[in-house]
């Protein structure tokens, strides 16, 4: 076929076993108020006479394009990991104009790889075959339609590929801790999606708090809806890695001898459920199994991409380095991604992870809370099986730069960073060790004392071995809550409370931009800070809380990355000559023993990651059946 005839035929003959399969569909609208349809559909010219989440009609003259975020076909990932070699544009159309498919390149240069006439007074189908042949550096395949003196409809526009099995039908495992409310808007967007639907053979909601799913008003419609196929289990908070993992669990069953997906997916996200079909349709083509991750776009920046695909850096301890520098927290409507990228993992916000990978890596480790999604994936491609963060597959998260970053958790991040390092990294203790006497330095010079104790307990959570998390870390969380209670730094406070101390009187003090010699600057400031020559008093704003700015100032109301309370930090100089000390002990601790300790744990994986080692953390759950009906496991 060329790219002028006309495509409005019955379907080529091909072999009676063959079925066409659809991959991706190209939708028009989202399905929530918050994204944009700027990502779904644009329009080049003219006007829109009406739209649908499923069909579109413009006016005449006018032309609308598929080249946006979840428009586009991934071609050069299905050329690089699957054994599809053609796919099958299709559409309902009615009135006079044009199809014309596009495909780019790794440059991001267009060329037309197909297209149709289409002059129909009634409903008729089109079909354009396309070849992935030429993407391997890079490029999307698109759909642009054109009106001609009338209006032009399109509808269940689609990609789909001529074979005879149909993608592997997926578990949904969603862990939540008292976020019922998030928890259920996501269920009922999973289940008001038939199509979705029709690929999910089990619906896993783990919750782990007090403020039950079950609970919520709108929890009967959706077990309705999902009848058998759901799975709604109670258990006592054993973190994300013992929520996912007990989904993980339930699926692989006794026998370890479980098909198809698990997607794991968390309860405050805002779900896109066409990226469900594109996840497994993918993960049921590639050659060999995959790790299929969908991408994280910001939920208070809805056209904002958090990043292609992300790697942790070992070597510092740094987790979400992105893959492409130049793809990381762009505006979808105004740039696209349009090289290929592997991941060294992808976050647990929505992630694929097929059977076949458990069987062959096992479960991730009972880290309780971070961490444990990156060593997951480092792990699995330790083993070659590669993540692939799918574009167009994605769903809507916080922002993590409205997360502020000195609370608890911090305890996991540090001690599992450690472990993961320990785990997949080349360990050196001389490099971590430099590594955390900068963070601490930095901490403490900043008046973040509580931080700088929390990782303290952190290095300490890491020398303590393997043994320490065989029951999953929930009790660890008392102790690191109990340390921070002793420094009035961690405490939030907020804004009506800054106005009645009179506090919000202070001055805004803004930073003067990073130094252009840092060492020579944080000499200078410590210099500052004993001798007593950090005089100022204000106001910080989050942008301006960092340890060249912070250190001057002897008490500051510095503004939560959330945006949404205060801390007030004070210098201390016996709180921070405690801390100095402490961390000194700390770091030789890990100079001393680090290697040994990450020995312990090189040598504990395998049994941590095996089924006996979460039977026994799970060993007060009762018999559970995917029946819809909660399984109460004791807390």
């Amino acid at each position: 076929m060329t790219t002028t005839e006309n495509a409005i035929t019955d379907s080529p003959a091909r072999p009676e076993h063959a079925a066409d399969v659809r991959v991706q569909r190209v939708l028009f609208q989202p399905t929530d108020e918050i994204a944009s349809q700027d990502l779904y559909v644009r329009v080049r010219k003219g006007r829109l006479i009406s739209i649908g989440r499923e069909s579109l009609t413009i006016s005449p003259y006018s032309t609308a394009s598929t080249r946006t975020y979840f428009g586009r076909f991934p071609a050069a990932y299905y050329q690089r990991w699957t054994e599809v070699r053609e796919v099958i544009v299709r559409a309902e159309v009615t009135g006079r104009g044009r199809i014309r498919v596009f495909g780019s390149d790794d440059v991001d240069r267009e060329r037309i790889v197909g297209g149709a006439e289409i002059v129909s007074e009634s409903t008729e189908s089109v079909e354009i075959p396309v070849q992935i042949d030429r993407f391997l550096d890079g490029g999307f395949i698109w759909v642009d339609v054109e009106a001609k003196d009338g209006p032009l409809t399109v509808a269940n526009l689609r990609f789909e590929t001529r074979e005879a099995t149909a993608p592997k039908q997926v578990s949904v495992v969603i862990c939540t801790f008292n976020r019922a409310a998030d928890c259920l808007n996501t269920l009922e967007t999973l289940t008001g999606d038939s199509q979705a639907l029709d690929i999910v053979s089990r619906v896993i909601v783990v919750d782990q708090g007090n403020d039950l799913v079950r609970e919520r008003a709108g929890f009967g419609a959706v077990q309705e809806i999902l009848g058998d196929r759901l799975q709604y289990i109670e258990q006592k908070n054993l973190g994300g890695a013992g929520g996912f993992t007990r989904g993980i669990y339930e699926v692989m069953g006794e026998d370890e001898n479980a098909d198809g997906d698990i997607v794991l997916m968390d309860d405050d996200i805002v779900l896109e459920p066409e990226s469900l079909i594109r996840m497994a349709s993918f993960s049921a083509r590639t050659i060999d199994p995959v790790i299929v991750g969908a991408q994280m776009l910001y939920l208070y920046h809805p056209n904002v991409l958090h990043t292609s695909a992300e790697d942790a850096d070992l070597d510092e301890l740094r987790a979400g380095v992105p893959v492409h520098t130049k793809e990381q927290g762009i505006d979808l409507t105004k740039k696209l991604p349009y090289r290929w990228a592997e991941g060294g993992y992808n976050a647990w916000w929505t992630c694929l992870i097929p059977t076949e990978v458990v069987d062959r890596i096992g479960y991730p480790l009972p880290m309780f809370f971070q961490w444990d999604d990156i060593e997951y994936g480092l792990r699995a491609r330790s083993r070659q099986i590669p993540t692939v963060t799918l574009p167009g597959a994605a769903v809507w998260h916080a922002d993590f730069a409205l997360k502020d970053r000195d609370d608890w958790s911090r305890f996991f991040s540090y001690r599992n960073s450690l472990v993961v390092t320990a785990l997949h990294g080349a360990w050196r203790s001389k490099r971590v060790t430099q590594i955390l006497f900068h963070h601490l330095f930095e901490m403490i010079m900043a008046l973040h004392y509580g931080l700088a104790a929390t990782t303290i307990m952190a290095i300490d959570g890491f020398l303590a071995g393997p043994d320490s998390i065989r029951t999953g870390s929930a009790e660890v969380i008392k102790e690191v809550g109990a340390v921070r209670a002793q420094y009035p730094d961690t405490v939030r406070h907020k804004p009506e409370e800054m106005v009645e101390t009179g506090l919000f009187a202070l001055p805004a003090i803004h930073s003067g931009g990073f130094p252009r010699i840092p060492w020579l600057v944080k000499v200078k400031r410590s210099l500052w800070q004993i001798l007593g020559f950090n005089k100022l008093v204000g106001k910080i704003s989050s942008a301006d809380s960092n340890w060249y700015h912070s250190s001057q100032f002897r008490r500051a109301i510095v503004t939560d990355a959330a945006l949404d309370s205060f801390r007030i930090r004070s210098f201390d100089p016996r709180t921070a000559l405690k801390l100095i000390r402490e961390s000194a002990g700390a770091l030789w601790r890990l100079r001393r023993h680090g290697a040994r300790a990450a020995e312990s744990w090189r040598a504990a994986q395998a049994s941590l990651s095996d089924r006996a080692s979460w039977s026994a953390i799970f060993s007060d759950e009762q018999p559970s059946a995917p029946n819809g009906k909660s399984t109460k496991v004791s807390t």
